[in-house]
């Protein structure tokens, strides 16, 4: 029977929980949704910026939406808030150039080792359920851990040997591979 090692009762054999997460390579769908996301940003940034040019613009705007003044509030929010957006598009566009480069890098330089199972807990619930980890050590010591499949954690043991792609210059640009 595998041996099961809940988040808080550590073997001492294995020492603490590894803090560095298995490399997760960004899709497609998530370098989009980044890119426009400080698209949106960049976008309400021009749009308070081009308010404080001409305020008496905004202002027209505001008084010809009508009685209840509908888009005012949203208009005056963005034009009191825009140097936000600059920054938050600054940091969305950042976040998804790390997550194309690292996982160009990963895919371009990735080789496969042996690594060995070193813990397997069980985090507990946070609103969305169980998260099922599985802690691994490869090469030189590095230790990582990767959040698995209910199915995929119950067939693990701890100290079974485990195929692991990672890429040699980043050791932390790491993943278990549990295709069989």
């Amino acid at each position: 029977m595998p041996v099961k090692t809940p988040a808080s009762d550590i073997l001492p054999e294995t020492g603490s929980l590894p803090t560095q997460k298995a490399f997760k390579p960004a899709t497609s769908k998530d370098l989009w949704s980044g890119a426009g996301i400080g698209l949106v940003c960049l976008i309400a940034f021009a749009l308070g910026g081009a308010a404080w040019l001409n305020p008496g613009a905004v202002l027209n705007e505001i008084n010809s939406v009508g009685p209840r003044g509908e888009y005012g509030l949203p208009f005056f929010l963005i034009m009191l808030t825009f140097p936000l957006f600059l920054i938050a598009a600054g940091y969305f566009f950042w976040q998804t150039w790390r997550w194309w480069r690292d996982t160009r890098a990963f895919e371009q330089g990735k080789q496969k080792t042996t690594g060995v199972i070193t813990q397997l807990w069980v985090d507990p619930p946070k609103g969305t359920g169980k998260k099922y980890c599985v802690g691994y050590q490869f090469g030189d010591s590095h230790k990582a851990f990767q959040e698995v499949h209910s199915r995929v954690y119950n067939r693990l043991a701890v100290g079974e040997t485990v195929k692991v792609e990672y890429v040699p210059d980043k050791p932390q640009l790491s993943r278990l591979d549990l295709r069989k």
